[in-house]
């Protein structure tokens, strides 16, 4: 909102720097400028990074149900920006779970966990960071709630995800060193 309320000022002054019309094109050339001034604010709106950041800071600072909806919104825009099947739209799912998880919602941020697990697993498959931290984060939820065996699962199956990593990763830079 800032962001837009600083261009609509700055628009204004731009109209106001060239108030005094000569002719009709003096006045077609302002009219102009201010469309492309204003459209950028009004077409884009906030990106998924600025709604991300507001979020975190709303959820920080204590104000889970702001950070619940700015969340929500951060999910429709990740998807608007980047589609259903990229990093940021599961780290903004992630995010909701967490929220609901401090909320007290335990049942439903871990079926939102799940959910996103198998989201990450067919869109990116199951060795990269994302899907650990989605691992990591199931497991969270489960040790929260006593559920200790699924907690031990997942974080095993995380550390064992972290491991094939590391190894491909060697295996990548030992097939490629020229020694």
């Amino acid at each position: 909102d800032q962001i837009k309320l600083y261009n609509i000022e700055y628009l204004l002054e731009v109209i106001v720097l060239f108030s005094n019309p000569i002719n009709w094109q003096d006045i077609v050339m302002k009219l102009v400028i201010a469309l492309f001034l204003l459209l950028p604010a009004v077409a884009c709106g906030q990106s998924w990074k600025n709604i991300s950041e507001e979020a975190a800071q709303a959820y920080h600072a204590g104000r889970y149900d702001e950070a619940l909806q700015l969340t929500r919104e951060s999910i429709k825009k990740a998807e608007q920006e980047f589609g259903n099947t990229h990093a940021n739209y599961f780290t903004s799912v992630g995010d909701l779970a967490t929220i609901l998880k401090k909320k007290g919602k335990y049942t439903d941020a871990q079926k939102m966990e799940q959910e996103n697990l198998q989201g990450i697993e067919r869109a990116m498959g199951t060795e990269n960071l994302t899907y650990v931290t989605a691992l990591k984060n199931l497991g969270n939820t489960c040790l929260e709630q006593e559920k200790f065996q699924q907690a031990e699962f997942y974080y095993n199956s995380a550390n064992a995800q972290i491991n094939k990593i590391i190894n491909k990763k060697d295996d990548y830079y030992q097939a490629n060193t020229v020694f």
